[in-house]
């Protein structure tokens, strides 16, 4: 169930999943937006309705701004450049196994550019406030030129923590062939992570028609390979440990309604070179969809 004024306002009610969000426009780049989250159909439990554990809960204030972009044509254009927020966020156990009840502050902050240079920075802050813990996360994305359509991806990021609870400890959910590895998700108070990825275009301007009812428009492809550990102090962090993963995948892009809905389907397949023992190393396929959108 959702509802929203164009420009002002913004909710969204869901049932099933315990969740309720908002969002409100504050005018020339500033928005409040808040969720509050309660977890009652757990499928994992194969039980429905069952009475939440905890209760989360988030409010937040963004800020934008833009910059006016100087790339040799008449008029201004604008980039939205920097973006801010402060949150107030906690989790309330409603009993011994939903853990520890929290209450913390964050700020984020991003900086990026994608018309005269393309990279983008980040730094995300939490800060303990009925307990005293801190987690820090520093990150970095530029994309590389090689030629016509094609992209090279370079990514880092740190992250750390001090006496950091398991509710926000790093882990390595991103790494989908070690999900049934002894010790999955490799949680830890400090993180760090590199990515390579060659993004390139496999067919374009297909308009293949599919069975009437929609539009093969394009299909990229994707190498990448990811270097990733955690630990639960910064010295503990060894190169011999680190998780080593390898991936392709093609993504097609499809329309229907004229193009007026359109979506991004990706099928891939990723595997282990490294930090899992031989038994543990296999080839994990999946599978991902970008919901349509209404343009």
């Amino acid at each position: 169930i959702s509802g929203s004024f164009r420009l002002d306002h913004r909710w969204e009610l869901n049932l099933l999943g315990g969740l309720f969000s908002f969002t409100a426009d504050l005018g020339r780049g500033t928005s409040l937006d808040g969720r509050l989250s309660a977890p009652w159909f757990l499928p994992e439990d194969h039980q429905l309705f069952k009475l939440p554990s905890y209760l989360d809960s988030e409010v937040g204030l963004n800020w934008t701004r833009y910059e006016h972009l100087r790339l040799g044509f008449l008029g201004k254009f604008w980039e939205a450049t920097d973006r801010w927020r402060l949150s107030l966020l906690g989790r309330l156990a409603l009993h011994e196994n939903g853990g520890p009840s929290l209450i913390y502050a964050g700020l984020d902050y991003r900086r990026q550019e994608v018309q005269r240079r393309r990279y983008s920075l980040w730094v995300v802050l939490r800060q303990g406030l009925t307990l005293s813990f801190t987690r820090l996360t520093l990150g970095g994305l530029t994309l590389v030129r090689l030629c016509p359509n094609v992209y090279l991806d370079l990514q880092a990021e740190i992250g750390l923590g001090f006496n950091t609870p398991e509710l926000l400890q790093f882990d390595l959910q991103e790494l989908r062939s070690l999900a049934a590895t002894a010790g999955f998700p490799y949680r830890g108070n400090f993180k760090l992570q590199g990515k390579v990825a060659l993004n390139f275009p496999l067919l374009r301007e297909l308009e293949y028609s599919l069975a009437n009812l929609g539009l093969l428009r394009r299909i990229d492809g994707k190498l990448f390979l990811t270097v990733v550990d955690t630990a639960p102090a910064l010295d503990r962090l060894d190169l011999q440990r680190w998780k080593i993963e390898v991936g392709v995948a093609v993504k097609p892009e499809v329309s229907t309604l004229g193009g007026l809905l359109s979506g991004t389907f990706t099928l891939g397949v990723v595997y282990p070179i490294a930090g899992v023992t031989p038994n543990e190393q296999w080839f994990t396929p999946y599978f991902e969809m970008n919901l349509p959108l209404l343009h």
